[in-house]
């Protein structure tokens, strides 16, 4: 039984991915996630700012500092995501300030991240932090 990997295309149950950065999509990394294998395709941040993550997979602000995970929801793009604000300012202001021009305006800081197996493969492959947890990640296969 194949997995759904785009509206389009089906893959085979278990298949590792080899990729140009043209295939850089969360659904490609997702269907290798969810059958325990590897798709190691270069990320393609399509004029996005890479941003840095904490040990845990939680993003950092632009000023380096760890956001406040709020809650999920269903992003347009057809996957789950999870929204984090910024610290300084959520759940409760600090005296501590920023001066990050959002800050700065009033506003919160806020990131949206695919939180979907393959959405964090996708960002995390070949960075420092783990992509999946230690449980899920093809790696410690035994």
């Amino acid at each position: 039984m194949g997995a759904t990997c785009s509206p389009r295309k089906r893959l085979p149950q278990s298949l590792p991915v080899t990729a140009d950065t043209a295939f850089d999509a969360w659904y490609v990394y997702q269907c290798a996630a969810r059958h325990g294998d590897i798709a190691a395709v270069p990320l393609n941040q399509h004029g996005h700012p890479i941003y840095e993550r904490d040990a845990d997979g939680v993003p950092l602000c632009p000023s380096g500092l760890r956001m406040h995970r709020t809650y999920q929801f269903d992003h347009t793009n057809g996957y789950r995501a999870q929204r984090f604000r910024c610290l300084l300012l959520f759940p409760l202001p600090t005296i501590q300030t920023c001066d990050h021009a959002q800050f700065v305006k009033g506003k919160v800081y806020v990131k949206d991240v695919n939180w979907e197996h393959g959405g964090q493969m996708r960002v995390t492959l070949g960075s420092p932090w783990p992509a999946l947890p230690r449980h899920l990640h093809p790696a410690y296969r035994e």
